[in-house]
This record gives C-alpha cells, sequence and structure tokens, in this order.
C-alpha cells in the first residue's frame, strides 16, 4: 500500500512540475508580429513589416506576387532594411538590389491602422488621401520552423 501512496505522490508530483513548465512557456511565446492589411480585391493578407524578425534565422523568398492597396500616405522617412537583414533573406538578386537602392519606407494608414513599407522606388512624401499603390508581396519562409511570411514592398 505504501508503494501505491508514493507512486501516486510522484506522479502528481511530476504532472505538477510538466504542467507549471507549459504554464511558463505560454508566457514566453513571441507575439505575433504579422499585421492584417487589405488589397483592392478585397483580400485581407497577413503581412510582418520588416525583415528584423529574421535577424538569428535565415529565410528565403519563395513567391513574389503583385497587388494594389489603397491608403492614406501620412509621411516617409529612411527605411530601417539594410545589407545586415538582407544577407539572411535569400531572393532575386535584383529584387534584392531596388530594395536596398530606394532606402525609403512609408507611413500608410488603412482602416485605423498604421502600416510601416518599404518602398523599391521613392515618390512624393506628402500626405495624400485614398492613393492607391502597387506592391509586391514577398512570401518568405523562415528556414528553422517552416513558418510563412508576407513582406509587403512598394513598388508604384
Amino acid at each position: 500500500m505504501k508503494t501505491i501512496v508514493k507512486c501516486f505522490v510522484i506522479n502528481i508530483l511530476i504532472i505538477t512540475c510538466l504542467s507549471s513548465f507549459t504554464e511558463r512557456d505560454k508566457q514566453y511565446q513571441p507575439e505575433d508580429i504579422r499585421m492584417d492589411i487589405v488589397l483592392t480585391n478585397g483580400d485581407t493578407i497577413p503581412i510582418i513589416e520588416n525583415l528584423n524578425h529574421f535577424y538569428e534565422n535565415r529565410a528565403k523568398v519563395m513567391k513574389v506576387s503583385s497587388a494594389k492597396i489603397k491608403v492614406d500616405i501620412k509621411f516617409c522617412g529612411k527605411s530601417g532594411i539594410d545589407k545586415i537583414s538582407m544577407k539572411l533573406v535569400s531572393m532575386d538578386r535584383n529584387l534584392k538590389k531596388s530594395i536596398l537602392s530606394c532606402g525609403t519606407a512609408y507611413v500608410l494608414v488603412q482602416n485605423g491602422k498604421t502600416y510601416y513599407i518599404h518602398s523599391t522606388k521613392e515618390f512624393n512624401c506628402g500626405e495624400q488621401q485614398n492613393v492607391v499603390l502597387k506592391v509586391k508581396i514577398l512570401k518568405i519562409l523562415e528556414l528553422s520552423t517552416g513558418e510563412y511570411y508576407n513582406l509587403m514592398v512598394i513598388d508604384k
């Protein structure tokens, strides 16, 4: 009987420890960095705003597609994408050059949400309402996790 009680107590302790570890792990889950944006065709896609997510993990652009978005342009500034962040993401050489050569990002607003989107071409930085922009959507595969992300780049 003592042996059964000991086994029962040990099992309870093990279960308690395991559940506390999983609770602790849940606390440190990174938050999802994706934001939904609506395309002019009505589709909504989740996007990431920069390549900082891949700072420690290699990634590869699997597909590039074109789309249009309707937004308000608030202002523009220096892009956060640089050669260091681009080294970790493999993609077409010409696309990489066009993203790096512009060095400008735009602050856009759509449906009350603010986005920071990089551009391949520089254009008017002034505040504008209801502008339709051509964009490229880069479908990026994070090689270590197998997870996909969409990066949107303005291609006006």
